[in-house]
């Protein structure tokens, strides 16, 4: 492979004459110059991954909107997004459902996932606190969290939101959970805020069946 090929492998901050400029500093300036190369390469990998998150999402609200354009229907509109959201993410979303507000309380309505605890009082859970406090909530380590109720305890990280309809009201949260620890930022918090607004609060929702 010939040399301008071969560096075209390598990130910019890792190639080469970087390395060896920084190796041979002395060894203060050495370590000064290392620290920064790798926090440029991590820089990068942050945002190829940012990148990728946005363009995932975008492909998302193009999907929902497609399917849920003129769709009414609570149930329906909860069931399709918790399908495409685990879709695209899979088991970085290892539990991804709603919680209804009903009589006061939350239960758990459409969801993909484990069996899941199926009434949660409002003064009680992260889905509890969402819903009093009215925003997301961004949880890295639910084991150090003492509001974590433990439906799977292989449930590591969790990001739970409010959904209002279009009057403001609460009407569920939507809470998903992953193995992974941090598994979710403001990026997935403010996107997926974005999903909800966008099929629950922008028109008047039909939230019952009738036989």
């Amino acid at each position: 492979v010939r040399k301008q090929n071969y560096f075209k492998l390598f990130p910019a901050c890792f190639k080469l004459e970087n390395l060896r400029y920084a190796w041979f500093s002395s060894p203060k300036r050495r370590f000064t110059k290392l620290k920064i190369i790798l926090h440029s390469y991590l820089d990068m990998e942050n945002t190829d991954t940012t990148s990728q998150k946005l363009a995932t999402y975008a492909q998302i609200k193009q999907e929902l909107e497609a399917i849920l354009g003129e769709e009414t229907h609570f149930v329906l509109k909860m069931s399709t997004l918790v399908a495409v959201l685990r879709q695209h993410f899979g088991q970085r979303f290892f539990w991804c459902g709603f919680y209804a507000l009903h009589k006061g309380a939350l239960q758990v309505s459409a969801y993909q996932g484990t069996p899941a605890c199926l009434h949660i009082s409002l003064d009680r859970g992260i889905c509890g606190r969402a819903a009093r406090e009215g925003k997301p909530q961004i949880v890295d380590d639910v084991h150090a969290d003492a509001a974590h109720i433990a439906c799977d305890s292989r449930s590591n990280s969790e990001l739970v939101l409010p959904v209002f309809d279009c009057g403001q009201r609460l009407i569920a949260v939507l809470d998903i959970d992953s193995t992974e620890f941090a598994a979710f930022d403001q990026i997935d918090a403010e996107q997926i805020a974005d999903l909800l607004r966008q099929h629950f609060s922008r028109s008047p929702l039909l939230m019952h069946y009738e036989p």
